[in-house]
């Protein structure tokens, strides 16, 4: 079972519904496919210094096991409820969905490359 923890900063707020596949960006419950559990909207500071604010249909995890497409299961420093969601794996940000970009992230016992607002 892993889990990361992103070093982003900062916090998330989560906000089901029919459109969307899991990853896919969102404005609400309803924007998503059933497949997720929510409309996610997450703020951060990058590592450059500039600022992240935007929402993608995800879910809760535990682990990497419970995200689709080879997801990754992680939480951002900050969120004082240290919940765990899916993010999708990238190399470059036109592995992302429109909206995303492809993110680095340090976490607790790895790096990698997420698509995030």
């Amino acid at each position: 079972m892993t889990r990361a923890l992103a070093s982003l900063a900062l916090a998330w707020l989560a906000g089901c519904g029919a459109n969307a596949p899991t990853y896919a960006g969102c404005t609400d419950d309803l924007d998503c496919a059933s497949a997720s559990d929510a409309c996610y909207r997450v703020l951060f500071t990058r590592t450059d210094g500039s600022e992240a604010d935007g929402s993608f249909c995800s879910l809760e995890c535990a682990s990497d096991a419970d995200c689709p497409e080879d997801g990754a299961c992680v939480a951002l420093d900050g969120d004082p409820e240290r919940r765990f969601f899916c993010a999708d794996r990238c190399a470059a940000s036109a592995d992302c969905y429109a909206g995303l970009a492809c993110t680095a992230v340090e976490g607790a016992d790895r790096s990698m490359q997420l698509c995030l607002p």
